[in-house]
């Protein structure tokens, strides 16, 4: 993996190939991370390909460092919680839920705060609102 090629994949929710990005999510990174001292592929880069594995295991992700907008991808987690400082932010957390964590995932509808998304993208200030991103996925079998 290289940093040029590690955010092609979120590209293919803009061209309308959505199906395919959780499987390409999951492939990259059950197969090029871990916890070992080998855990990173290539050079990270002031934190690049970090970033992307953690936006990416959150289930979104910055497409352009422009653009207050994240494209949206699969949570590898059941369930997290972002804690928004209330010093900066109106809303006290932000939640991400994953109904369905598996290896080969297919997206049926994802909600913010209860009202079904209509494309796969979300913008900052969804998130510094507080509230909940719900994914619902089933299983595909290949």
């Amino acid at each position: 993996m290289n940093l040029i090629f590690h955010i092609h994949i979120y590209l293919l929710f803009i061209k309308g190939y959505e199906f395919y990005t959780p499987y390409y999510i999951n492939k990259i990174v059950t197969e090029n991370f871990s916890i070992d001292e080998k855990g990173l592929p290539g050079n990270d880069d002031c934190g690049t390909i970090s970033g992307w594995l953690l936006f990416s295991m959150i289930g979104i992700y910055p497409l352009t460092p422009a653009s207050p907008n994240y494209v949206l991808g699969v949570p590898f987690f059941d369930k997290i919680i972002i804690k928004l400082n209330e010093k900066y932010y109106p809303g006290d957390k932000f939640i991400i839920e994953n109904t369905h964590c598996c290896s080969s995932t297919e997206i049926k509808k994802i909600e913010l705060n209860r009202q079904v998304l209509s494309n796969y993208q979300i913008s900052h200030c969804d998130i510094i609102k507080g509230g909940e991103l719900k994914f619902y996925l089933d299983f595909i079998r290949y």
